[in-house]
């Protein structure tokens, strides 16, 4: 048994699975909230020797995506918002194409290389919107790990997939990603909900992107939003931040 690392429940033993294909590792169901973790992750030294596992090919692609969902909640839902940061911004490639969308992103990454976004590192405390791509699976102490992000900012926009119904062994969801031992965390609509009320917001979600915000939002609004055709939300275009940041870095202009 552990204890749940959402709602504190005692969780039983669930399933089992070998990670990088040489540990055998114990995962934990609660059955209160549904949230699903692995035991202490002794591992992570060993899977993190590459920041950016080499079986993420679809790096590119999920930055191009999240940019445009972004692009479509902030102007639907925080039309005034102004600030921004990604935490756990890797290269930068995110912060880049948002910015050259006009929002004023910045980027905070304690174990990456800013290659994209140099010269627009975090440098405030608080933002109107914080963003936080493909993490929450990472934490091994979520509950902490989303009451820092909460001290950055009142809204949070992030991703995880949630866990499908009914909930998928270790060697039936590629999500748990065992062959790269980085995913040990797996959430469930009620985890999120719990990590939600954590912090004094409300939730709101789909299966991949969800946010914390300090206000309740439509449900159907959200999931508008989030489709394809959710520029029917967001048809104001903010104008390119790229000439002028080329400018403060360069001193010239394009």
């Amino acid at each position: 048994m552990m204890d749940c690392h959402i709602c504190g429940t005692n969780a039983p033993l669930w399933a089992q699975a070998k990670i990088l294909k040489k540990y055998d590792v114990s995962y934990y169901r609660c059955p209160h909230c549904g949230f699903i973790q692995t035991e202490k992750p002794y591992w992570l030294g060993e899977a993190y020797s590459e920041i950016i596992d080499a079986e993420d090919i679809g790096l590119l692609r999920r930055n191009i995506d999240n940019a445009a969902v972004v692009s479509r909640l902030v102007p639907a839902f925080f039309p005034r918002a102004e600030t921004f940061l990604d935490v756990g911004g890797g290269y930068g490639v995110f912060v880049r194409l948002m910015r050259d969308r006009g929002f004023d992103f910045q980027w905070d990454d304690k174990y990456t290389r800013n290659l994209f976004a140099r010269g627009f590192e975090k440098n405030r405390e608080r933002y109107d919107i914080v963003t936080a791509f493909e993490l929450f699976e990472h934490y091994d102490a979520p509950k902490e790990e989303i009451k820092n992000l909460a001290v950055l900012g009142d809204t949070i926009i992030f991703s995880t997939l949630l866990l499908p119904e009914p909930a998928p062994k270790p060697d039936e969801w590629w999500y748990y990603s065992t062959s790269t031992g980085q995913h040990i965390s797996f959430y469930t609509k009620r985890a999120l909900e719990y990590c939600a009320q954590s912090i004094g917001r409300y939730y709101t979600g789909s299966t991949g992107i969800h946010i914390f915000s300090k206000r309740p939002i439509s449900s159907w609004q959200f999931r508008l939003a989030v489709s394809r055709i959710g520029w029917i939300l967001s048809r104001a275009q903010r104008e390119s931040l790229l000439p002028k940041d080329y400018e403060r870095l360069t001193g010239e202009k394009i």
